[in-house]
């Protein structure tokens, strides 16, 4: 029986390699899978809440921006989508009910990786499983990610109720395990993101080749910050280099190379062909990481705690930039590279023994 995993797929890079890295574990433990996408059949709804109707996070200003934003990244969207469809299985339902009724009498959901429990998606039914049913359903979360450093009091009594009924709870964060061990009645587990569940050698034999041969600087901004922006191209122009821009938000700059078509195979060779790489992504971070490159990464307010910690977890605090009006900034840490994937392949073991568990308990 095939594993349902509810995790986010969008046209984020970082979503799409984790959800590709989690399934993809999920088959070399010895288990099948599908992503689960809950997707509104009119199309108006769909465009409403994506670029329209503001949230408590994603003011008017920020909505008109990722609409033009958007309409500039639209062959790079494209790309994305195509490398779900090439690479990921997705099951499409419009509702919870219909997900649920194609089933006979028991499912087993993951929940993660990625943001899924960051406050800011609450209530949300299928990234809690908050539903109710006849089918027995097992409950597991893996790495999921709450991205935050602190929780209101209707946040807490949230994450109690609806999580009291899982099976087994997996965070990606210290930060989250702290959060949830102060609300649940149960062992939280710190389980490594998934694309860290997958070597090296697979993510290049994914990449393409199209920086390769090229020097530069990669600034790989997840969101907008002018003043990274600013520190970046000080940077490069300090050690007469060209800088390249690829990110969600357009910046009309004469200074930088802009790229809004890259796809997923794209911004895997963006980060491995860089000389430097400066970013305030979680999985730009991540993949700097694999990939054994200098770089420097900027924790943003509210959900900067996945970057903090995952530094902490992997002694890389030297590759922690808090000062944006440094002048003098180099790329002279000395990094140990043989600790540090010591460090990743104990903990990637004890993440996929917990997934073999999970995939052993459904057959």
């Amino acid at each position: 029986m095939a594993i349902k995993i509810a995790t986010m797929i969008g046209d984020n890079y970082g979503s799409a390699l984790q959800a590709f890295a989690l399934q993809q574990s999920i088959k070399e433990c010895g288990g099948g899978s599908s992503i689960v996408k809950l997707r509104p059949k009119s199309y108006i709804i769909r465009f409403a809440k994506t670029y329209l109707i503001p949230t408590k996070y994603d003011g008017v200003k920020k909505k008109a921006r990722k609409a033009v934003s958007d309409f500039k990244n639209r062959r790079k969207r494209r790309k994305v989508r195509e490398f779900y469809q090439k690479n990921i299985v997705v099951e499409i339902h419009r509702t919870i009910e219909e997900l649920l009724s194609n089933e006979k009498s028991r499912i087993t959901f993951i929940c993660g990786s990625d943001q899924i429990w960051n406050p800011q998606f609450q209530p949300n039914q299928l990234f809690y499983l908050d539903f109710s049913t006849k089918l027995n359903i097992k409950k597991y979360s893996y790495a999921a990610s709450i991205a935050v450093s602190s929780l209101a009091k209707e946040e807490c009594e949230y994450y109690k109720r609806k999580l009291k009924d899982f099976e087994g709870v997996s965070v990606r964060e210290k930060t989250g395990k702290y959060l949830l061990d102060e609300l649940l009645d149960k062992n939280v587990r710190v389980d490594v993101d998934p694309v860290l569940l997958l070597g090296a050698d697979k993510w290049e034999s994914m990449m393409s080749a199209r920086f390769n041969g090229k020097d530069y600087i990669l600034l790989y901004m997840l969101r907008p910050m002018p003043e990274l922006l600013s520190f970046a191209k000080m940077v490069a122009q300090s050690r007469g280099l060209k800088l390249l821009y690829i990110g969600e938000f357009d910046y009309d700059d004469a200074d930088i190379e802009s790229c809004h078509d890259a796809g997923v195979e794209d911004f895997l060779n963006a980060i491995y062909s860089a000389r430097y790489v400066i970013t305030n992504s979680f999985h730009a971070t991540v993949f700097s990481t694999i990939f054994k490159k200098k770089f420097c990464s900027y924790a943003v307010s509210r959900t900067g705690t996945r970057v903090l910690d995952f530094l902490d977890d992997f002694n890389l605090q030297e590759c922690r930039i808090d000062d944006l009006n440094r002048t003098d900034y180099s790329f002279n840490q000395e990094i140990d590279w043989d600790e540090i994937f010591s460090i990743i392949n104990r903990k990637k073991q004890e993440s996929l023994k917990y997934i073999r568990s999970i995939v052993n308990q459904d057959k």
